[in-house]
């Protein structure tokens, strides 16, 4: 299964931890600066071994969280509602990332 990172992710750091807040789904999780890099590198479409063998990231610990990932909509997989709902959101906003976090969160 093809998955990327969300286009609709902002993150906040904090000490030992960073807050990511994806704005279209109004999803709100913490996650490690590691997991950050992770969702980082996601950047096109891919599957989790895919993302195994290029970035190394052991097979055990992205079978562990993915699937939290997805639950969180830090992760996309292809073909979704929450893909073709990102899609025509970048096509169609064009007041930037600040105004859309105000837009969708509050």
């Amino acid at each position: 299964m093809k998955m990327r990172s969300s286009k609709t992710l902002v993150f906040y750091p904090g000490p030992d931890k960073v807050t990511a807040c994806n704005f279209l789904t109004r999803n709100v999780f913490e996650c490690s600066p590691e997991v950050v890099g992770l969702l980082a590198s996601w950047d096109d479409w891919a599957s989790p071994a895919d993302i195994s063998r290029a970035r190394g990231w052991p097979r055990s610990e992205l079978k562990a969280i993915v699937p939290q990932l997805l639950d969180f909509s830090a992760l996309v997989t292809a073909g979704s509602s929450l893909a073709e709902e990102e899609a025509r959101f970048s096509g169609q906003w064009s007041w930037g990332i600040p105004t859309a976090l105000m837009h969708f969160c509050v």
